[in-house]
């Protein structure tokens, strides 16, 4: 340019665009990595709780491998665990191979659970570990829900919220666990089937959604990337699998 000053004010112009371009890209990394942290933690904790729900499920069934999970989970299971053992006795072999086989996991809920839903010891130990785990996933979902609004993350807070499916299908489990207390007749037979769909379904949903989660944490990724390999719930993971064996 033939003016100075009007060179020098292109120059400063340019210089300022260029310095609040790095800026907003510093601080919109920043962001995100604070975003990704909060993400992780979310994974981290759902993914666990999750998981220790699913053993837990299994370990009802008196099949028990020897592993401890949460305290507060564990103070709820144990008298359930013992009793479904003592009408039920496995070996601890037998526990491990089962735990780690999906068909065979669905063997022994249909083999056991009606054994065991005639037994009110087992019935009234087990609903207290239900409650207790229906108490710690709403705890943790309604946290997670509210931490993820706060911060304006849509796809967190979408994916908690798919995530709170698991309730309704532990609520329909607990309701057809209740209504065989006073069953008569056919009634028994169909609210006993009832309950072994509801409780396989309930195991389906725990592992699928423990699955994501974990995925989550262990390989940061955004939530809709993670979705298209494993949807909410309803798409259950222990189906995928019988279905890719067929």
């Amino acid at each position: 340019m033939d003016h100075p000053l009007a060179a020098a004010v292109v120059a400063g112009g340019l210089l300022l665009l260029f310095t609040g371009a790095i800026v907003d890209r510093y601080l919109r990394r920043r962001e995100s990595r604070r975003w990704n942290d909060v993400g992780l933690a979310a994974a981290m904790d759902l993914g666990a709780l999750l998981n220790a729900s699913f053993i837990s499920l299994i370990e009802l069934v008196g099949v028990d491998p020897g592993g401890r999970v949460w305290s507060e989970i564990e103070l709820d299971l144990r008298p359930a665990r013992e009793r479904a053992v003592e009408l039920f006795p496995t070996s601890h072999q037998d526990a491990v191979s089962i735990i780690n086989d999906k068909d065979r996991i669905r063997e022994v809920v249909q083999q056991r659970l009606p054994g065991l839903l005639a037994d009110e010891h087992w019935g009234d130990t087990s609903s207290a570990l239900l409650w207790t785990l229906i108490r710690s996933q709403t705890s943790a979902m309604s946290r997670w829900l509210g931490i993820f609004a706060t911060i304006g993350d849509d796809a967190g807070f979408d994916r908690v919220a798919q995530s709170t499916s698991i309730l309704e299908r532990s609520n329909e489990l607990m309701v057809s666990m209740y209504l065989l207390q006073n069953a008569e007749g056919a009634d028994v037979t169909r609210h006993v089937d009832r309950a072994i769909t509801c409780w396989t379904e309930l195991l389906d949903a725990y592992e699928t959604e423990a699955r994501f989660w974990g995925e989550r944490f262990v390989s940061p990724a955004d939530f809709a990337d993670l979705e298209e390999h494993h949807p909410a719930t309803g798409d259950s993971y222990l189906k995928k699998s019988s279905a890719q064996q067929g």
